[in-house]
């Protein structure tokens, strides 16, 4: 019978190593790797480190093109769908494991999400303009808020907004009266963009955290963009709550079936979807609404087809040795993610240090960077999670959670 009254300092305590999920932190390793992947390509393709005509006259240029097309396919939005998944699939398994602890799960929580706030406010302003832990907090309210509901209300929520939730988000603007606000600065601009770059030249790190912080203003916050990719990533929350619930990492014996389905239909359906976005995207006579349509089919599609990639690759021989490389990167996502916008913010724009490489590297040396910098990552982590309990990060949010400092050095290295 369990015990009503758990003891004292039991439930801090972390994850035992036997009861954590490989596929759980695998997934969220893979999922940092097309994050880190998908913001070098975001700064690129929408023009915040570089103009049309400075990546046309680069000596990369051809393969530059190839790379941007294969960044489209396989990892634009797809892998903010899978991060933003797993969050709301690990605040299920959280909500389950404390509440069969006897924990007070609201304050823990509520308390998590305030730090985690913090963590993404202090990244934002500083150095890392496009960090999305601060929304995260704030969506993490929606998901407490319905913490209790029945799962086919999360599935009639979240699937709508999985599909669908940038256009909804844009209603929602028009609704309250934030489409209407005009900027006082383009910030796509080749005036801002020459701009950044020549703060850039003088390390005026003060100079580009103002202009950011203005952009983030006036392209976040006034004019709603932060409600319409609110909705967005509300959605796959609301998805990967409801997955959380049904037990599917738990039991993935029960699942095979659905995961086969997945990987063998509904990622080769999105990939396929996403080709004809593309396609059609070369083709300018084609209406604007058709290819949107295809791409936001296409990216939830294609994102569950890497869940299934991942999951059933655990079970098979070769390729999970490989894999299980993954899981300490996952197990201390939050200090890798992180590392990773920091990276990716100074491999642009340096100020007093970094690469300060805005203007002079295409989307081919920008994503070859970011999978060496992931690759430093694997290393790294798995070094690190060998001797310590707990990435630097997830080490200091457990214990401003719970008020007390965990132990972080393990007894002995895992594996030994």
């Amino acid at each position: 019978m369990q015990d009503p009254h758990p003891r004292a300092g039991t439930l801090a305590e972390p994850v035992a190593r036997s009861d954590r999920l490989i596929e759980l932190d695998a997934l969220r390793g893979f999922a940092l790797l097309g994050v880190l992947l998908g913001c070098l390509y975001e700064y690129v393709d929408w023009g915040i480190s570089a103009t049309e005509a400075q990546l046309a006259a680069l000596p990369t240029w051809r393969i530059d093109a190839w790379a941007t097309t294969l960044a489209q396919l396989f990892v634009a939005d797809k892998a903010n769908t899978l991060f933003a998944f797993l969050f709301g699939l690990g605040f299920s398994m959280q909500l389950t494991r404390l509440r069969q602890r006897g924990a007070a799960f609201e304050s823990i929580y509520l308390r998590r999400l305030l730090i985690l706030l913090i963590f993404g406010l202090a990244q934002f302003l500083i150095w890392f303009p496009w960090e999305v832990l601060h929304l995260y907090a704030i969506l993490g309210l929606v998901l407490f808020a319905l913490r209790n509901t029945r799962d086919r209300v999360l599935l009639g929520i979240g699937l709508p907004l999985l599909f669908f939730g940038n256009q909804i988000g844009n209603q929602l603007i028009e609704w309250i009266g934030l489409a209407d606000f005009e900027p006082s600065t383009d910030f796509y601009a080749e005036s801002a963009i020459h701009y950044r770059q020549a703060l850039n030249e003088i390390r005026d790190s003060w100079g580009l955290i103002q202009h950011f912080a203005d952009w983030n203003w006036q392209g976040w916050f006034a004019n709603g963009g932060i409600v319409a990719f609110g909705t967005y990533i509300l959605g796959r929350f609301l998805i990967g709550a409801w997955v959380g619930r049904q037990g599917w990492l738990e039991r993935v014996d029960d699942f095979l079936g659905v995961f086969r389905l997945l990987l063998f239909v509904a990622l080769p359906l999105g990939l396929l979807l996403e080709g004809s976005a593309l396609w059609l995207e070369a083709r300018t006579s084609a209406p604007e609404a058709l290819k949107t349509t295809l791409h936001h089919l296409a990216v939830p599609l294609t994102a569950s087809g890497y869940v299934s990639l991942i999951v059933l690759g655990l079970r098979t021989g070769g390729v999970r040795i490989l894999l299980r490389w993954l899981a300490p990167v996952g197990q201390m996502a939050l200090s890798n993610y992180v590392i990773a916008g920091l990276f990716v913010s100074k491999w642009f724009y340096g100020g007093w240090f970094g690469f300060r490489l805005a203007g002079e590297v295409g989307m081919s040396q920008t994503l070859g960077a970011g999978l060496l910098m992931f690759g430093l990552q694997v290393a790294l982590s798995n070094v690190w999670m060998r001797h310590f309990r707990f990435g630097p990060l997830e080490w200091a949010w457990r214990a401003m959670t719970y008020g007390q400092r965990p132990a972080l050095r393990r007894m002995t290295p895992a594996g030994a």
